[in-house]
């Protein structure tokens, strides 16, 4: 059992599984079938999604909420054949920049397959819509319906070898950024461009242009976006002693916070801090090797838990909790859900080998 959470998170929600009416649901390590737990209960199973409904050898990578009726579950296939599932395809998936996926869209309520589509399965998602950018149109799929739209060109907007495209949706507003015409990584020593678009209105006001040069001493560290609070962009990067995140609105760079050394890909922000993974080596002396999830918020810094013999570890909000995916030291995969106030702890899954993506 876990106590109901109700964190504000400002860091996109970017896990690969949901939380719906007290029960999760998550693809398990080997990505093969569905964890459904009773975070009240605790009772659990494992749903063999993929045999029951002969879908053929797939891997499960994500688990969204279309709305109250209806869940996606993202599908690819298990290796580098094609799909084995016929699924509506839209015209311009003929991108190969895309990774396919299947996405079966499930009725709750009748308990089986209403539509299968497919869509790249890097398209962020909120709620029934899926946006994709290609050429600089913006593709709106719409995921209880099954149909796509031009929403929206960026042509007008953009100059010669720039490229749209879009990293987040945050209820009526998208985060695009602009890139200089290649897919490398944005780096400390190249300006960073990015709009937010009010998409329910199309008032030329509706546009936030924010614009900055992070001079932060690592001229080669890769700059990334995390999250956003209202008209302000969070984003990491490295200098010499670790990590910084830093917001950035339209009158440029605002608060910069030093995390120090990172045991994961990616800071979560919430209304109460920065929530990261650090690991300690034999030599710290007050406390055995291991991991720790940390909070900071200004100068406190908060142990949350530990993970004794943890070497890395991938943070995501989940509802109000932390969706903690920890590698041990011996190549084991453990996955926990965790309270961010009161520290409670569940253990989800685990693994006797490292997790195949």
């Amino acid at each position: 059992m876990i106590s109901e959470s109700h964190e504000c998170w400002y860091t996109d929600q970017n896990s690969d599984s949901i939380l719906m009416d007290g029960v999760l649901w998550t693809p398990t390590l080997d990505h093969h079938a569905i964890l459904r737990m009773n975070t009240i209960t605790g009772e659990s199973e494992i749903w063999d999604f993929a045999s029951e409904q002969a879908l053929g050898e797939i891997k499960i990578r994500r688990i969204t909420v279309v709305n109250e009726r209806y869940f996606a579950i993202w599908l690819t296939a298990s290796s580098d054949s094609t799909l084995p599932i016929a699924a509506k395809e839209f015209y311009f998936l003929e991108d190969e920049s895309f990774i396919p996926a299947a996405v079966v869209i499930w009725d709750r309520s009748a308990g089986e397959i209403r539509d299968i589509l497919k869509v790249p399965l890097g398209a962020v998602v909120h709620g029934i819509n899926a946006y994709v950018i290609t050429d600089n149109i913006l593709r709106r799929i719409v995921l209880s319906q099954g149909f796509a739209i031009n929403e929206n060109s960026f042509w007008d907007r953009v100059e010669g070898g720039e490229k749209v495209e879009v990293v987040s949706a945050v209820d009526k507003r998208l985060i695009l950024q602009v890139r200089a015409g290649n897919s490398e990584k944005e780096t400390n020593s190249s300006e960073q461009r990015y709009w937010i678009w009010n998409f329910a209105s199309r008032l030329p006001d509706q546009w936030i242009e924010i614009s900055f040069i992070p001079d932060f001493g690592a001229e080669r560290a890769s700059v990334e976006y995390i999250g956003n609070r209202d008209n302000e962009l969070f984003f990491q990067t490295q200098n010499e002693t670790g990590t910084l995140v830093f917001q950035a609105g339209a009158d440029g760079i605002g608060q910069i916070q030093e995390l120090g050394s990172l045991a994961n890909s990616q800071v979560c922000i919430s209304e109460t801090g920065y929530y990261y993974g650090t690991v300690l080596s034999a030599q710290s002396g007050t406390r055995a090797p291991g991991l720790l999830l940390m909070r900071k918020q200004g100068a406190e810094t908060v142990v949350i838990s530990e993970f004794q013999d943890g070497i890395s570890a991938e943070i995501s909000p989940l509802g109000g909790y932390l969706l903690v995916q920890v590698q041990m030291e011996n190549g084991q995969i453990q996955q926990f859900l965790i309270h961010p106030a009161t520290k409670e702890k569940l253990c989800l899954q685990e693994s006797s080998e490292a997790k195949v993506n």
